[in-house]
């Protein structure tokens, strides 16, 4: 993630929360939320103190980037966490995903389009193809 325009987007994504919900639990107005995603505008660090609280991440990772990306852990994931719409059949499917699994439900959950949902699935189904391809040939 390149600036924290991302990581502060990508926070909003792990909580499952819309700039509105976001910005009502920082008791900020949801353009500000906005401009911070985009980079028009920057959190002081009272602020940014309170999405890593918020969303359960590393103050430096916030705000630097530095360090390892906080992934969302569907195992023993609290409802409002994965939306209100999801039923207790969604919650379980989740929480018996793979690592690999997780990992792509954590990419598309921060992409904004359903081509880039495509592009994201396409490729991890290529790349699965060429494993077993090479795990064939060595058998």
């Amino acid at each position: 993630m390149n600036g924290i325009g991302s990581r502060i987007k990508y926070c909003r994504n792990l909580l499952n929360l819309t700039q509105k919900q976001f910005a009502e639990k920082l008791n900020i107005h949801r353009s500000v939320i906005s401009m911070w995603e985009k980079e028009s505008r920057i959190p002081d660090v009272k602020n940014c103190n309170k999405i890593a609280q918020l969303a359960s991440v590393e103050i430096n990772w916030l705000i630097n980037g530095e360090g390892t990306t906080p992934i969302i852990n569907y195992s023993g994931i609290q409802t409002d966490k994965i939306g209100n719409k999801a039923t207790q059949t969604d919650k379980e499917f989740l929480v018996n995903l793979s690592p690999e699994e997780k990992e792509i439900i954590n990419l598309i959950r921060l992409t904004n389009t359903k081509t880039e949902i495509k592009n994201i699935l396409n490729y991890r189904l290529k790349l699965h193809e060429s494993l077993l391809h090479f795990i064939e040939i060595k058998i």
